[in-house]
């Protein structure tokens, strides 16, 4: 099969398989939060999420794909009854669509039966975002439902840091590069920290 066929067999059948990763507390001692993957079927060349995400952005499916990714993670979430905050990362592309269905996440959230205030909202960036102004629409909008945000891999994207004081999240997840050997040194983090001191959140 094609792999045009197969991601259009994938979003139309809902053939997502989601995992929950676990975000471990700062003092290590309980979960904090799950983060949801999704990917492909099993068997698929589109079981990669690279892969899978990457066709998707391809064909121009991108939110048809993050819908079905978002249902089935919340869906799971409820159902394995997992404790405190779910993650779910959506793309900026995603956010900036014109025919991004405003109030599909808190109508699901809705349907399930859990909180906005439960819920995050992971923004990850794997390419350059120019539409600030939109973006901090789409942002407001969410945090308006209840919803948090979170900047993903701050650092490693086109324009993180950019991003990061445009729109000013709850959380932020700092790449792997700067807290390798953090034992050691954590001259930036501490910086990260510091500087996110002046958001208003």
């Amino acid at each position: 099969m094609k792999k045009a066929d197969e991601l259009s067999e994938i979003i139309e059948s809902k053939l997502i398989n989601t995992y929950f990763q676990p975000i471990i507390s700062a003092d290590g001692q309980s979960i904090y939060a799950y983060e949801a993957l999704s990917r492909g079927p099993s068997a698929s060349i589109l079981f990669n999420p690279i892969n899978l995400f990457e066709q998707a952005k391809k064909q121009q499916k991108l939110f048809a794909l993050e819908s079905v990714c978002r249902t089935n993670a919340i869906e799971q979430f409820t159902q394995q009854q997992l404790p405190g905050k779910l993650f779910l990362n959506i793309a900026p592309e995603t956010l900036l669509q014109p025919d991004h269905h405003r109030g599909l996440t808190l109508e699901l959230v809705n349907n399930f039966g859990i909180s906005p205030e439960q819920v995050v909202i992971e923004i990850t960036e794997h390419s350059p975002t120019h539409d600030y102004e939109l973006m901090r629409r789409a942002v407001k909008h969410y945090q308006g439902e209840g919803f948090s945000i979170a900047l993903d891999d701050l650092g490693a994207g086109y324009s993180s840091l950019r991003l990061w004081s445009e729109v000013q999240p709850e959380f932020v997840k700092i790449d792997r590069h700067f807290i390798t050997g953090i034992e050691t040194n954590r001259v930036m983090v501490k910086s990260g920290v510091r500087a996110s001191g002046g958001f208003p959140v």
